[in-house]
C-alpha cells in the first residue's frame, strides 16, 4: 500500500481509503463504516486488504498496444487531398486496460471490446500534422460487475505518426474534378 487515509464523520465511523500499485495496475480502495470498531479497530485495515486482495486475483492489466505503435486492428487512415494517400496511426502512450483471468490464468482479451470514433474507410482531410488526433480509441469490458452505467474504461486518442502536407492546388482541383466524374456521370 502507498497512501492511505482514515477517517469518522458523524455519518460514517472508522472509514478507511487507501491506494495500491502492483505491476503498474493502481487500485483506489474506500471502506465506510466498517463493522463494529468498537470490537476490532482493524476491521478497516483488514477490509481493504481484502478487497485489494479480490480486485488483484481477479483483474489485471493487459497490453493492447505500445507507446508510439500502431494497433492491428487500425493501422491507418486515408488522407484526402494530401501528397500521401494515408498516414500510420499511433498510440501516444501505451494502451493497457483492465481485464479480467481467464481460467488458464492468463489475461482474458475476449472480454475486451475495443471501439473506434471513426469508420476505418472514413478518410481525414490533409494537412494533417504529426501528433494530430485523428481517431478516439475506447475499449470496455464485458464481465458480471461492469463499469459505471454509460462509462467506458478508457478513450485513448490515436495520433498521426507523421506530417502529410496538401497537395498542390492543381493537383486537388483534379481528384476533385475525377472524383465528381465517377460519381455522378
Amino acid at each position: 500500500m502507498d497512501g492511505l487515509k482514515t477517517g469518522s464523520t458523524s455519518f460514517q465511523i472508522d472509514c478507511f481509503a487507501g491506494t495500491t500499485n502492483q505491476n503498474g495496475f493502481r487500485i483506489i480502495t474506500v471502506v465506510l463504516e466498517a463493522t463494529d470498531p468498537a470490537a476490532d479497530n482493524s476491521t478497516p485495515f483488514t477490509l481493504t486488504n481484502q478487497l485489494m486482495n479480490y480486485v488483484y486475483g481477479h483483474w489485471r492489466t493487459t497490453s493492447l498496444v505500445q507507446k508510439n505503435q500502431s494497433l492491428d486492428d487500425f493501422k491507418e487512415i486515408a488522407v484526402t487531398d494530401g501528397k500521401e494517400k494515408s498516414v500510420q496511426l499511433v498510440a501516444p502512450q501505451n494502451i493497457t486496460p483492465v481485464v479480467t483471468y481467464a481460467t488458464d490464468g492468463s489475461a482474458d482479451k475476449k472480454s475486451l471490446t475495443v471501439k473506434f470514433s471513426k469508420k476505418k474507410t472514413a478518410p481525414v482531410e490533409a494537412t494533417v500534422t504529426k501528433n494530430q488526433k485523428l481517431v478516439t480509441l475506447s475499449t470496455t469490458v464485458k464481465d458480471s460487475l461492469s463499469y459505471l452505467p454509460n462509462c467506458t474504461a478508457e478513450q485513448i486518442p490515436l495520433v498521426a505518426k507523421k506530417t502529410v502536407p496538401r497537395s498542390s492546388a492543381p493537383k486537388v482541383f483534379w481528384n476533385h474534378f475525377v472524383n465528381f466524374v465517377n460519381e455522378k456521370l
